[in-house]
């Protein structure tokens, strides 16, 4: 699996989440929580690239509100994981490379 990013400008390219396990950042690019935790999600993103145990995706809501709102995203930033296209768990931890690390691996059995 790999990483995906979304932001909505191809009318075509939807977010896919029917197969396997995938975690999702839902984030704005203005938000300031968001802006502070995209390195360590881009660190979370290297790591498991090519993993074949969970896809990694982001979603830009500025650009793609209808994703979020189709997900129940109400807060940025938001890490979901899905599997085979149901939403399993929501990160409520904190944004620390460690609590998300720990979220995904427990997730994505």
């Amino acid at each position: 699996m790999g990483f995906e990013g979304f932001d909505g400008t191809n009318a075509s390219n939807q977010l896919d989440v029917s197969k396997g396990n995938t975690v999702v950042l839902f984030y704005a690019p203005w938000c300031p929580h968001c802006k502070t935790f995209k390195p360590i999600w881009d660190k979370l993103t290297a790591k498991h690239k090519g993993d074949p145990k969970v896809n990694v995706k982001e979603v830009n809501c500025e650009t793609n509100p209808k994703e979020g709102e189709k997900h129940g995203v109400q807060g940025f930033p938001t890490v979901m994981l899905f599997k085979d296209g149901k939403k399993v768990a929501q990160h409520n931890g904190d944004r620390s490379e460690e609590s998300v690390e720990n979220f995904i691996v427990s997730n994505a059995k």
